[in-house]
């Protein structure tokens, strides 16, 4: 059984409201349940001190019930400070309340107190039980093989990775024995007692069952700075000279920075992308976002450029899922642009000084990135809708200028920080505001704040009498999409798009520039680059010439698509046709969008691309046909084609653009 935010609600809301319930640790604090907002998934909880009937309230809200139901397995015991990465008054009023509805359980691991979620063992309401281990079925098993998994990873880097400088002529050699079993006996749990990391103060660290449960490398050294900042770990670790304390713990974060490190490499070389025939036909959506995550829809009003943004999102999700169901799913915002905007305060947010303090108020979109870091494995879709209302260089400056910092640094995409850290008090309250997942404040604190690589921006676009144009500053950082094509039939037959399932690996890109994937695709890779020479050829002389950014966007989308070589029924496309195919969608996306101009500037230049690409792109697929449709004299007409023909048309009137 799954434990979903409804049955989870349902759970608490049987209690009865403002009564006292014990806590789960046992003293003079009790708990209250105050309200339950079923409307916005809100619970309001109290704290009561029963010396001075002190009543603190506290509220359990929408993203911290999804990261609870996210965390719970029925029959498997877990914390709530491990959930939250901390403990405090608030995380125990929370797990006091639950602990006290009809299927959670109170359960000792260790010492440590836990909550067992026991959907077939049905308790009395307001009382919080305890049962041991033993009494819950396949209770524990999956935890202790990943923990001996860890220790025995760690001893395999002890024995085979780590040298020693101990040795004779101060010769490097392996590690001994009785050093591996030295560095190990100072991590490892005993049963009933602290580890011996911790046993100069175990009250302090009575919140970690074992070492190897930490498997996040960054945590791990939050762990070790926290360590040797403590004056009582220090001077147990120095007695005799020893410090094996700390060489242990020291030696544990090279292993785990190498297991990531490898993992990393291992998921960025071999990452496998399972196309599902239904979203063939978001296939351009997919791979331009995979390849840059910043999209721009365009075309005539009503053709559901925000409605494909909200699909890609919920296609993130499990078809039935609660996510999926819900008419705006958790991985979706959508923020209207006003005409009026000029600059990053609606959106980011700005500093205000009028209670004489200064404060920062956070913008919509600066909301929305702490959302995106509190669950990277789900890309999350950032909507602007009708972005060309207002100057888009004016109010998304930021942005503009920090996703071209993106890089890949093993493994994971990072970016410059979109608000510097700063010492500020309005900084700390701001980082306080946005996130109560504690891991990620402390990289708000230590490295500003950043764009996380799973988000993605989509603007759309209307081109009318009361749109701004965009420069090439805009145009050359996003991938440009155009959807004026009509169904008038589509969409009666069925709520949802037929997107299949979609996941990081199909949205979430760990090339950032060509040479990301040149070394492995070198033939694709070369083919594409004399693709772009004969293009630049026929631009030389132009503003409109192509340079490195628009060469390493080209060669990722068409890498990004090598695995979409099925068409519709699933028969398989050659690997040229493919490749012709992606050539000729980024040429619309990252070519003709920036051509724009009189008679007198365009000149024969349309006709002169028109020649060019349709040769090139012959050739590539080897005089195949790879676009599926054609003019009236039978020839290959590519989107590509289709475009410069209808840019020609226009130029009749003394001037044209991409824009429709």
């Amino acid at each position: 059984m799954i434990l979903t935010k409804e049955h989870l609600l349902d759970l608490i809301d049987e209690l009865p409201k403002n009564v006292e319930f014990d806590y789960v640790k046992p003293g003079k604090n009790k708990a209250k349940l105050l309200d339950v907002d079923r409307i916005v998934n809100r619970i309001e909880m109290a704290r009561i001190v029963t010396d001075t009937n002190e009543e603190t309230s506290s509220f359990l809200n929408d993203d911290n019930l999804q990261i609870i139901v996210d965390s719970v397995r029925e029959n498997k015991p877990f914390s709530i400070d491990k959930i939250f990465n901390n403990g405090g008054n608030t995380r125990s009023v929370w797990e006091s309340v639950i602990a006290n509805t009809s299927e959670f359980y109170k359960c000792m691991v260790g010492r440590n107190k836990n909550l067992v979620w026991m959907p077939t063992k049905k308790k009395p309401i307001g009382s919080v039980l305890e049962i041991s281990i033993a009494e819950i079925p396949n209770s524990y098993t999956d935890e202790n093989l990943s923990v001996e998994s860890i220790r025995k990873e760690f001893e395999f880097f002890l024995f085979n990775c780590v040298k020693s400088s101990r040795g004779a002529n101060n010769i490097f050699g392996t590690l001994s024995d009785s050093a591996v079993k030295s560095y190990l006996s100072m991590l490892d749990q005993r049963e009933n007692a602290p580890t011996k990391l911790f046993d100069y103060n175990p009250k302090k660290w009575n919140h970690i069952d074992n070492i190897y449960q930490i498997i996040d490398s960054k945590q791990a050294e939050k762990l070790f700075k926290d360590l040797l900042s403590d004056p009582d770990f220090i001077k147990r670790d120095n007695e005799n000279n020893q410090g094996w304390r700390s060489g242990a713990l020291n030696l544990f974060i090279l292993f785990l920075r190498a297991k990531r490190l490898f993992t990393n490499n291992i998921l960025r070389n071999n990452r496998t992308v399972v196309i599902d025939v239904n979203n063939q036909s978001y296939r351009p959506y997919i791979t331009a976002i995979k390849s840059k995550p910043f999209l721009l829809l365009a075309g005539i009003s009503g053709t559901g450029k925000s409605r494909i943004v909200r699909e890609l999102a919920r296609a993130c999700w499990e078809e039935g899922s609660e996510e999926y169901k819900a008419q705006k799913p958790k991985n979706f915002a959508m923020i209207q642009v006003k005409p009026n905007w000029h600059d990053s305060s609606e959106l980011i947010g700005y500093v205000s000084r009028v209670s004489g303090e200064p404060v920062y108020v956070a913008g919509d979109f600066l909301k929305f990135i702490a959302k995106a870091w509190e669950n990277l494995d789900v890309p999350h879709f950032l909507c602007l809708d009708e972005m060309n209302l207002a100057p888009v260089e004016q109010y998304f400056a930021e942005y503009l200028s920090v996703i071209e910092s993106r890089k890949n640094e093993n493994g994971e995409i990072v970016t410059d920080a979109i608000i510097e850290k700063c010492v500020e008090q309005w900084y700390f309250d701001l980082t306080a505001k946005l996130t109560t997942n504690d891991e990620v404040r402390t990289r708000f604190m230590n490295e500003g704040i950043a764009i996380p690589q799973n988000l993605i921006v989509v603007g759309t676009v209307n081109m009318d009498e009361t749109t701004f144009s965009f420069s090439r500053k805009v145009l050359d950082r996003a991938m440009t999409i155009e959807m004026n094509e009509v169904d008038l039939e589509g969409g009666l037959d069925k709520k949802y798009e037929s997107i299949g399932k979609l996941g990081a690996a199909e949205l979430i890109g760990n090339a950032v520039e060509g040479v990301d994937v040149y070394a492995d695709n070198k033939g694709v890779c070369d083919r594409v680059i004399d693709y772009l020479k004969a293009i630049n050829g026929e631009l030389e002389g132009t503003p409109f010439k192509v340079a490195y950014r628009t060469r390493n966007e080209f060669l990722l989308y068409v890498v990004n698509n090598l695995p979409y070589n099925k068409d519709e029924n699933g028969e398989d496309i050659a690997q040229e046709v493919v490749m012709a195919r992606a050539l000729d969608e980024i040429t619309c996306m990252k070519i003709l969008s920036r051509i724009e101009g009189d008679t007198e500037k365009i000149g024969d230049l349309l006709d002169r691309l028109k020649e060019v690409i349709k040769k090139q792109l012959n050739e590539i697929s080897s005089g195949k046909e790879y676009s599926g449709t054609k003019d009236k004299e039978g020839t290959e007409y590519a989107v590509s084609l289709a475009k410069l023909k209808e840019m020609k048309n226009r130029l009749k009137s003394g001037y044209t653009s991409f824009w429709s």
